[in-house]
């Protein structure tokens, strides 16, 4: 790869980011360091540059990183949402404000219909690996690019007045009902129809113009999809050329609410359609539907896919500055890329968390809690056993025990557990010690409890509960939790509405649970309020990442109490060790 690299100032990033393109003088390449405001570096794919007249056409697909300023890199990665792959800083802690030695242009390039085509033509191959499973709807894509290679004149006359509109125009008209805006955004498409497509079929017999109309004012009738269904399943001979096409704006005018604020909606809407053409029809709804979403513009394609997502951009530039037509010597061919699975894991992995030739452990969130297991799990104490000061020292949780009243030996074991399969672990120099090597019992050092490798201490408790496995800990480790842990972090959790959460009450419990636990094991900690309340997880998943970004997984303990699969997928997603499988995550972009 031939990489080169341009100084661009952060007005042209942002260009840049939110335009996907940029255009800026040739000389701008002969800069060899930052200056006044040029204080970002563009590391670029060079193969990826194009003319542009005189200038340089920068598409985003062309970026290999952004090397931005120290104290710059949070505003890239929360307000401009840069993947961290995307993302190094330099030595520098700012960008320097003077006086630029180059002279940099004023921006005054429009690019409205690019980034709308754009968005357009990626959602659909978003589609293309988001539906993996789905083989005759990715070919459907796949053709339908193709077919932006030669738009009919119909195709081009919508796409004009799309973008000309910015929006899915309306066409309103007298109505003796309520009706909302969705429905004069079926009337203007039955005019358009009328108008720009009736009359170019040459139709003999007016009858038979007349039968077109009726059945385009059909679709006015859409209280179900049983009446959709039917009408689609009865389209006039005259029609069919063009009507996977327009039926794709169709559904994506009529039903623009239900895409915006419905997840799955266009899935629920591929199986309630049901017509032999859908896979085509819907392709072309994917891509009516995005033209207008901003959030098309947040989607990052995994680096052996940036071929073709170059190719994507190059076509939707070509066509928004040459009237919707390509030249004949740069038809654009379009192909779906397998990846072998540990190879798209890994550049999953260094695109959303910039981390280079990571193979990642894939499990099932079934498995989550497993990863964390420790002596202290609710399966592993049932085969150990605590040496007490006295019985009074018992903690429920402890199932097997053995202590010394008035120099009598006293043992407590599991009724099920085989005495082989048992571990107890002594307190040095303990008495205990002789007695339980002749019941042939096996022991350990009390601080073999704790792994070596243990680095963190994780709690999960609850409000108003006794932590009784978090007692243990204290009882048994707490010299070596201090001797080995360089942080102990609490989740606390709640079910509470915000109110009492931000009350001055609740922020003096929150200060007094912290103490009670800072004097537990005699060490700082982290507490962390977790609100079942809270619609989503990103809120905890952020705040544990920030703690545990740092630490491995196997240095983390974790107090088995309160912890279940849910809670150890948020422990996961700290670093990029494990990846849990789920049937809606794809590892071929990163939404962000």
């Amino acid at each position: 790869m031939n990489e080169i690299k341009v100084y661009i100032s952060l007005k042209e990033a942002e260009e840049l980011i939110f335009n996907s393109c940029l255009i800026v003088r040739e000389d701008r390449f002969d800069v060899k360091r930052a200056q006044g405001l040029l204080g970002i570096s563009l590391y670029l794919n060079g193969n990826m540059l194009s003319n542009h007249g005189v200038n340089k056409l920068i598409l985003f697909s062309a970026i290999n990183y952004f090397e931005v300023p120290e104290n710059d890199k949070n505003l890239f990665i929360n307000h401009y949402r840069i993947p961290l792959g995307l993302l190094k800083t330099s030595g520098r802690k700012v960008r320097d404000v003077s006086k630029n030695e180059m002279a940099i242009d004023d921006y005054v390039y429009n690019f409205d219909g690019y980034v709308q085509l754009r968005n357009g033509l990626f959602s659909m191959m978003h589609k293309v690996y988001e539906n993996i499973s789905n083989n005759q709807l990715r070919q459907s894509l796949m053709n339908t690019f193709k077919e932006f290679n030669f738009l009919s004149e119909l195709k081009k006359k919508l796409l004009h007045e799309l973008i000309k509109e910015s929006k899915f125009p309306i066409l309103t008209v007298k109505v003796d009902k309520f009706v909302t805006d969705n429905f004069f955004r079926v009337t203007w498409w039955g005019k358009f129809i009328v108008e720009n497509y009736i009359p170019k079929l040459n139709i003999k017999d007016e009858k038979d113009v007349i039968s077109i109309r009726k059945w385009l004012r059909g679709f006015l009738e859409f209280n179900d999809f049983d009446n959709l269904n039917k009408n689609i399943n009865t389209i006039p001979e005259e029609l069919k050329a063009e009507i996977d096409f327009l039926l794709g704006y169709y559904l994506a005018a009529f039903y623009k609410e239900s895409f915006n604020s419905e997840n799955n909606f266009f899935d629920d809407l591929y199986n309630l359609i049901h017509y032999e053409n859908k896979d085509e029809v819907l392709s072309w709804v994917s891509f009516f539907t995005s033209i207008f979403k901003e959030n098309e513009q947040a989607i990052y394609f995994v680096k052996a896919l940036k071929e073709e997502s170059f190719k994507i951009e190059k076509l939707a530039f070509e066509l928004s500055t040459n009237n919707l037509e390509i030249s004949m010597d740069s038809v654009y061919d379009f192909n779906i890329i397998n990846l072998e699975e540990s190879c798209l894991l890994s550049e999953f992995l260094e695109l959303k968390h910039g981390v280079n030739n990571q193979k990642p452990t894939l499990i099932k969130i079934t498995q989550a809690r497993n990863v964390f297991k420790n002596n202290f799990f609710k399966e592993e104490l049932t085969k150990i056993g605590f040496d007490l000061n006295s019985q009074y020292d018992k903690n429920i949780r402890i199932q097997n025990s053995c202590w010394f009243s008035k120099k009598q030996f006293h043992l407590h074991l599991n009724a099920n557990i085989d005495a082989n399969d048992l571990v107890f672990y002594i307190n040095e120099n303990s008495l205990a010690t002789n007695k339980l090597k002749q019941l042939k019992i096996k022991t350990k050092p009390v601080k073999k409890l704790l792994n070596t490798s243990k680095k963190i201490l994780i709690g999960f408790i609850r409000l108003d509960e006794v932590p009784n496995l978090c007692n243990l800990y204290s009882s048994f480790l707490k010299d070596e939790i201090k001797e080995k842990c360089d942080r102990v972090v609490f989740i606390l959790l709640v079910d509470l509405d915000v109110e009492e959460i931000q009350s001055m009450k609740f922020a003096t419990f929150i200060k007094t649970q912290k103490n009670d636990l800072a004097r537990l094991f005699n060490i700082e900690v982290d507490l962390i309020i977790k609100n079942d309340q809270t619609i989503n997880d990103a809120e905890i998943k952020r705040n544990l990442k920030n703690i545990l970004e740092s630490y491995k997984i196997n240095q983390m303990e974790v107090i088995d109490e309160n912890f279940d699969n849910e809670k150890a997928s948020w422990l996961l997603e700290s670093n990029t060790e494990y990846l849990i499988e789920n049937k809606n995550s794809n590892y071929h972009y990163v939404l962000n």
